[in-house]
């Protein structure tokens, strides 16, 4: 018996292992083709990435009006490198040679939404043009409307500002009178100044108002603590204005000062201000001088900003020329110091005021005022409580006063004195409506006149016969004003002097009057010739007896 066939059944089954092994082989021949794609894919995506996230930039820039290029050398989940450029090719409004932006990413599958927060910067030779209009706006040309945007946005709460660092920066500055270049370097660290090094270009500028020509300028800043430090020094070859002129000056301030809250635009704290000025000649108002100097110190507390702030402490301030003129006034080797021991003061609603207690000093080696010569003169003013305010109307001061001065010699016309002195008080109003003034005191000195000028004026007299004595007399007289007062109310001017005083009549115990006594008689043959002597204090007779001495002369 032949056994059964077994050839079909051999034949079929490979026939369907094979089929099942080329499916399984075409379906891992179609995955490996499809990962390689996509890796493919995604290597020319990663490859491409830096002209993707540029030409998306420059559009988004193009979509608010603003023309720009943009080259990126590095792209990553952390950060981006490259160089950028604002505005057109020939006049950008701002361009760095090296941009780095490092940033962390917020992703949606960690339960948060998709953002940027930018962690630091550092800026490379930024180049930024900027305009100051009439009205003191800033402007950034082309980007404005894109920095208007930006500062409406508000500020996520408790996420800090990036680190910034900008190096060799450069600003060009298109003001009403001229261009001014600013370069320097600065650091920042969320949204406060770490560090600034600023300087000046030369600079021209010249408006209706105002006329410039300055060397430079460098402004340094320095933030320690909740401290900011300031140092600017300019230099200035000339400057013309409507109020003052300076030619050859220099000027140095140096402040210590709490650190604003830039949000506020205020500052809160101790203050100390320093400031140094130096020129070769000067104009301030009417005033002109040569080789003055000047210097001002602040010390105290500073509450507010600039538009309303108040102020507590004190100040020195001192005021020096070779020669100082104004009219009627014409000085030389003249110093003005002022010590502000208790001030109080601040601005609100455009108007500036101060008040406390103050003192002014001033000294020449010689002067001309009003006619009158004046050598060595020293003149001291003091008040507890001396208010000053400016506004838009004017100034105006007001306050007590007190005045004590003295000359080595004062010569007015033909009279001359020497050692002469002054002491009086009062109070002083000065506004709008003019000056007023009110002064009492006394004052005093000794003859200065010379031999020749005496005999001229000795001359002048009808009978020569007096010439000599009266010639002696200008050359050694003594004048003294115990009560003298002077009123200055607006344009009109009066002086007061005291009535004049009998010589007391000297009584039976008191005659002869005592060497001592101050106001000395002369005893004459007759009664019409006594008289006081021209030294005599008659306020210094003490009181005698009721009975007049026999043969007493009586009281001329």
């Amino acid at each position: 018996m032949a056994e059964p066939s077994t050839a079909p059944e051999s034949s079929k089954t490979p026939r369907k292992a094979w089929d099942r092994a080329r499916v399984i082989d075409l379906g891992l021949e179609a995955l490996s083709l499809s990962m390689l794609a996509l890796i493919a894919t995604g290597l020319v995506v990663w490859s491409g990435r830096r002209e993707i996230s540029r030409e998306l930039a420059e559009a988004w820039l193009r979509e608010h009006g603003v023309e720009a290029a943009v080259e990126l050398d590095d792209l990553d989940a952390t950060g981006f490198t490259g160089k950028v450029r604002l505005g057109s090719r020939d006049n950008p409004v701002f361009a760095a040679d090296r941009l780095e932006v490092a940033y962390d990413l917020s992703a949606p599958w960690n339960g948060e939404a998709f953002s940027i927060q930018t962690k630091a910067v550092r800026l490379v030779r930024p180049r930024v043009l900027a305009s100051i209009d009439d009205k003191g706006q800033v402007r950034f040309g082309a980007l404005q409307p894109l920095l208007d945007e930006f500062l409406k946005s508000p500020r996520k709460p408790n996420v800090p500002g990036p680190a910034v660092l900008v190096e060799d920066a450069r600003l060009d500055l298109i003001t009403p009178g001229g261009r001014a270049r600013i370069t320097g370097d600065a650091s920042l660290d969320d949204g406060q100044l770490l560090r600034f090094d600023g300087r000046l270009a030369p600079l021209r500028y010249a408006t209706q108002n105002l006329a410039l020509d300055a060397r430079g300028a460098t402004v340094t800043a320095r933030k320690r603590g909740d401290r900011l430090t300031i140092d600017v020094s300019l230099a200035l070859d000339s400057l013309e204005a409507e109020a003052a002129d300076l030619a050859g000056a220099t000027a140095k301030l140096s402040a210590d000062l709490p650190y604003p809250d830039l949000a506020r635009m205020t500052a809160n704290g101790p203050l100390e201000a320093r400031l140094a000025l130096r020129a070769a000649d000067g104009r301030f108002g009417d005033a002109q001088g040569e080789s003055v100097t000047g210097d001002l110190s602040l010390t105290g507390r500073v509450d507010g900003g600039l538009e309303r702030f108040a102020f507590l402490g004190k100040g020195r301030a001192a005021l020096r020329g070779g020669r100082l003129s104004a009219p009627s006034l014409d000085a030389r080797d003249a110093s003005l110091a002022l010590d502000l021991s208790r001030v109080a003061g601040g601005r609100q609603d455009g108007r500036l005021t101060l008040r406390g207690a103050t003192s002014a000093e001033l000294r020449t080696g010689e002067a001309v005022a009003a006619g009158t010569a004046l050598r060595a003169l020293r003149a001291r003013a003091t008040s507890d409580n001396l208010g000053l305010a400016t506004d838009s109307s004017g100034m105006s001061v007001n306050g007590p006063l007190k005045i004590e001065a003295g000359a080595d010699r004062l010569a007015a016309g033909a009279l001359a004195l020497a050692s002469a002195r002054l002491n009086a008080s009062g109070r002083i109003d000065q506004g709008a409506k003019g000056l007023f003034l009110t002064l009492n005191g006394s004052a005093g000195g000794h003859s200065a006149i010379s031999g020749p000028d005496a005999e001229r004026l000795a001359a002048l007299i009808p009978n020569p016969d007096y010439g000599k004595p009266l010639s002696q007399a200008l050359r050694t007289f003594d004048l003294t004003l115990p009560a003298v007062g002077l009123a200055i109310s607006g344009a009109r001017v009066k002086m007061t002097l005291p009535a004049r005083r009998a010589c007391p009549r000297p009584t039976a115990s008191c005659w002869p009057p005592p060497r001592r006594i101050a106001c000395c008689w002369t005893r004459a043959r007759t009664a019409r010739a006594a008289r006081c002597e021209p030294r005599c204090r008659a306020d210094a007779c003490p009181p005698c007896g009721s009975r007049p001495a026999t043969g007493a002369p009586r009281a001329g």
